[in-house]
């Protein structure tokens, strides 16, 4: 049940992004790179085998989201060691947002449609009450940085890792700042809660 719940948040605010920047509107990247050369072969294999090895020693760190976030520092490495100057192909990155979206949907494999309706209709309150916080929170953010608001807005909203890096990458956000945010949400989490559940359970909570 849990699970599915948070399958349809994640569902929901990866389907709502494009529609989110849309209605605020603006520029939401952070300065980077224009990244408007093309990958020849020599680097797009470079890129390959860097980033396995850097999803590899990720997983072996047992860092979370570790595909991704080994893959994102390898390509980072080889990009400031000046060994790569261009930006991934387009029709890779298409196929990668068709991946993600494919495993999203699978996971509602042999569900009976009355169970995911309910499950749907929590998670779309689940999702408008992060939503709201994430607002409260960017628009903070904002004020007191000078911080690109959508930009904020896809950092602080709890999507995973991989599925909000690669929607920040659909709509032209930096999916470095964006991924790092939540890399950094993900451990702490990871780190705190244990400490923390004893607390809860301690003052009367149940888990």
């Amino acid at each position: 049940t849990v699970a599915l719940v948070h399958t349809v948040r994640v569902l929901l605010i990866v389907s709502a992004a494009p529609f989110l920047v849309a209605v605020l509107g603006g520029d939401g990247a952070v300065t980077r790179p224009s990244g408007t050369s093309a990958v020849d072969w020599g680097e797009l294999a470079l890129l390959g085998v860097t980033g396995g090895l850097g999803a590899w020693l990720a997983t072996r760190l047992g860092l979370p989201a570790a595909a991704f976030f080994g893959g994102m520092a390898a390509s980072a490495l080889v990009h400031l060691a000046g060994l790569a100057e261009g930006s991934v192909p387009g029709p890779l990155l298409a196929s990668a947002q068709i991946v993600l979206g494919a495993s999203i949907g699978s996971r509602f494999r042999g569900m009976r449609a009355s169970t995911v309706l309910r499950h749907i209709l929590a998670g779309v309150g689940l999702t408008f009450l992060m939503f709201a916080v994430t607002f409260l929170f960017a628009a903070v953010a904002h004020l007191a940085t000078g911080l690109p608001f959508v930009a904020l807005t896809l950092a602080y909203v709890p999507g995973g890792v991989t599925e909000m890096g690669l929607v920040a990458l659909a709509l032209g956000v930096d999916p470095a700042f964006v991924a790092t945010h939540h890399l950094v949400r993900i451990l702490l989490v990871v780190t705190f809660a244990p400490l923390l559940l004893p607390l809860w359970r301690r003052f009367g909570g149940s888990a």
